[in-house]
């Protein structure tokens, strides 16, 4: 995208490959599942699940390129290929028709964005004028949503949709807008920038426009993912100048949902307000975690059977039926990730929440 901006799914993708230690563990509550590579290959990233426990994501070939896929219950990963000019690819976002959107990089050194379907395969949707383009959400009908380069260099957050192209939903006041995720209605959520300069996390609805998010009390914020009831979360800055994730409804607004002992990031948020994400530890480790109302922030690390062999480094999104998909390092590997609750969430013992 426009130079010196880097994109919320992109930093998580380079964040995801670091390795860490484990975590001290508890009697285990979800399943993991390696959703494996493709031929010869060395490494994948889970970005998205949908209801079906169908997964987007990315995975390396032999050769040692990254391709956008697409992994199905019982079935290997299924490389989606390259747009025309293409030498890698990614994979952000799926919905419940089993279609994927992300980005290509091409040979010119572009990027553009993508739908694929199973149907029809890729399909460029183009630019808002300028060089460049990323999809990182995709909704049940078809309609995506990203950033795209304008004509004057900016990226700006869009809508594109099937039989009506792209559309440009500018910006809270400043140069720059991303457009991260959106649900059935088409209400998408993304980060801008305002007139003063700070990051805010936004969410775009066709009756109101974009909408300033708000902090938790500091200058910054980013929202990454939004659930079909409309709740919202991501990453704010606190008054004491961390960076918190955050779970935010239209009813109550912004509530922080504390971390493992450094910043945290909100990644997907489910219908029961359960959110998974990434956060900093006291120690500087990261973890994926996984919040829920009942029992409040907890590394994934610990609610997987003891001895797996898995470090789970980042919680990327989460379904109706409480599964995770995400990044860990498994055998010194980074490895995609699938998680399913042994019970019902429901039934999580309460525990303290982390506040730091």
């Amino acid at each position: 995208m426009s130079a010196g901006r880097v994109s919320l799914p992109r930093a998580f993708v380079l964040l995801a490959g670091i390795l860490l230690g484990t975590a001290v563990q508890a009697a285990p509550l979800y399943r993991i599942i390696d959703l494996g590579l493709l031929p010869g290959g060395h490494g994948s990233q889970a970005a998205a699940i949908n209801r079906y426990g169908e997964v987007a994501g990315s995975a390396v070939t032999r050769h040692g390129v990254l391709r956008a896929v697409r992994w199905r219950p019982g079935h290997p990963p299924r490389n989606l290929g390259l747009l025309p000019g293409g030498h890698n690819s990614r994979g952000f976002g799926i919905n419940v028709r089993g279609e994927v959107t992300g980005e290509t990089g091409l040979r010119t050194g572009a990027e553009r964005a993508f739908i694929w379907s199973p149907r029809h395969g890729l399909r460029d949707l183009g630019t808002l004028g300028g060089r460049n383009s990323v999809g990182f959400g995709v909704n049940a009908h078809g309609a995506v949503t990203g950033t795209a380069d304008t004509r004057k260099g900016h990226g700006h957050a869009f809508v594109w949709r099937p039989r009506h192209g792209m559309r440009d939903l500018g910006t809270l006041g400043g140069t720059s807008s991303d457009g991260i995720a959106i649900n059935g209605y088409g209400d998408i959520v993304g980060q801008s920038r305002t007139r003063s300069g700070s990051m805010r996390a936004f969410i775009w609805t066709a009756q109101r426009g974009m909408t300033d998010l708000g902090t938790l009390g500091g200058r910054n914020s980013n929202a990454t993912a939004i659930d079909e009831r409309g709740a919202v979360t991501g990453a704010a800055d606190t008054s004491g100048g961390t960076s918190h994730a955050f779970l935010w409804t239209p009813d109550d607004g912004m509530r922080d949902l504390g971390s493992l002992g450094g910043t945290s990031t909100g990644l997907g948020v489910n219908g029961r307000d359960e959110v998974v994400g990434m956060s900093m530890t006291a120690n500087g480790g990261m973890r994926a975690f996984v919040w829920t109302p009942a029992t409040g922030m907890r590394a994934l690390d610990g609610l997987i059977p003891r001895g797996s062999g898995w470090t789970l480094v980042m919680a990327s999104a989460v379904n109706s039926r409480g599964q995770i998909v995400g990044v860990g390092s498994y055998r010194g590997e980074e490895r995609a990730f699938l998680l399913t609750p042994l019970a019902s969430p429901d039934r999580f013992r309460p525990v303290a929440e982390h506040t730091h």
